[in-house]
């Protein structure tokens, strides 16, 4: 019985994650009784791995990578890779709720000056995408806006970004 269960252990994959890095998961609390000293506390822990990682090129030379409480967990590598294709100016990745009721992912694109064919780029964008990325981290389709919506401070608006939940026609998909 403890082979059986030693060999289920050793069977759960390990999370993928970039080589010289280690994942420190970190339990905040924003709301409810710790959610006064547990968000600071946290805040500032967050704030010393950054510190530790750019001063002293993380702990003896391994990076700590860490990610707030409720922060998108795919919307960084799915915009980082849509950004990296050429032609695109910047991109926002959101879930949207279809008009068959089924929720999946879409990607806001804003395009370089001079861009003309973004039939060509959006299937550039997707082929991209699905080199790189799980099948249910793959936008169904891409949108192409003038400017994503942002707050006083820079931040992308999803809210914002979900209202525009439009059909998009077959010739951008």
């Amino acid at each position: 019985m403890l082979a059986a269960a030693a060999s289920a252990y050793v069977a759960v994959p390990a999370m993928a994650q970039a080589p010289g890095t280690q994942f420190i998961g970190i339990t905040g609390y924003r709301v409810g009784p710790y959610g006064a000293n547990g968000a600071a506390f946290f805040s500032g822990f967050i704030d010393y791995l950054t510190l530790v990682n750019e001063r002293d090129g993380g702990v003896n030379g391994v990076l700590s990578v860490s990610r707030r409480p409720g922060d998108e967990s795919f919307d960084d590598l799915d915009r980082d890779l849509i950004t990296a294709v050429a032609g695109v100016r910047e991109a926002a990745v959101c879930a949207v709720r279809r008009g068959t009721g089924v929720t999946s992912l879409r990607a806001y694109v804003v395009v370089e000056p001079g861009v003309h064919s973004k039939g060509e780029l959006a299937e550039a964008i997707r082929s991209s995408a699905e080199a790189s990325l799980t099948w249910y981290k793959v936008p169904e389709d891409v949108e192409f806006v003038d400017a994503l919506p942002r707050n006083g401070t820079g931040k992308i608006l999803r809210r914002t970004l979900r209202g525009w939940n439009t059909e998009v026609p077959d010739d951008a998909r």
